[in-house]
């Protein structure tokens, strides 16, 4: 949460070149949205939101989900600004850091 995307636009990971199976970040992610982000590998977020799928098509997410919820968890808002600022980071590159 400290790092984030201050030093790298892959966030501390890329910067010490490790690759964690779960991550979190905030602030910078909501572009001033109170906002928190966990990430990770897909064995562990699976219970989260069910696993790949594809809207309108014929699939489903097919793992067991356990219950995950917070004041904005899944917000539209939240969401739709924090893809924004993602967009943003990755177009900037490296040089913003």
């Amino acid at each position: 949460m400290v790092t984030g995307f201050r030093i790298h636009p892959g966030g501390a990971q890329a910067w010490f070149d490790i690759e964690a199976d779960l991550a979190t970040y905030g602030k910078i992610v909501g572009g001033g949205m109170p906002i928190g982000v966990i990430a990770g590998k897909a064995a562990y977020m699976d219970g989260i939101d069910g696993g790949m799928w594809n809207y309108g098509d014929a699939s489903y997410p097919q793992t067991k989900k356990t219950f995950f919820a917070g004041t904005y968890c899944r917000h539209p808002l939240a969401m739709a600004t924090a893809h924004a600022v993602l967009k943003e980071l990755k177009s900037q590159g490296a040089s913003l850091q």
